[in-house]
């Protein structure tokens, strides 16, 4: 999550247009046919977790979050 954060925020926009399509096309094929996506790093947190934390990676491009919407025309 923070490392796309830090990759759409970067001065250089080839970062952000590297990244982002691997990371959205990783976190699609590791999706559960539910919807969800699993936590690999903790079991603990659970799938609300995992699949909360993706939602908000695939949609950093969307500025919705007030974190994003710096600068925004």
């Amino acid at each position: 999550y923070y490392a796309t954060l830090a990759m759409y925020q970067a001065k250089d926009p080839n970062y952000w247009k590297k990244w982002y399509p691997a990371m959205r096309d990783d976190l699609l094929r590791n999706q559960s046919a539910d919807g969800s996506w699993r936590n690999a790093e903790s079991a603990s947190y659970g799938q609300a977790f995992g699949t909360g934390f993706a939602l908000q990676m695939l949609q950093v491009p969307n500025r919705y979050l007030p974190i994003y919407q710096a600068g925004k025309d």
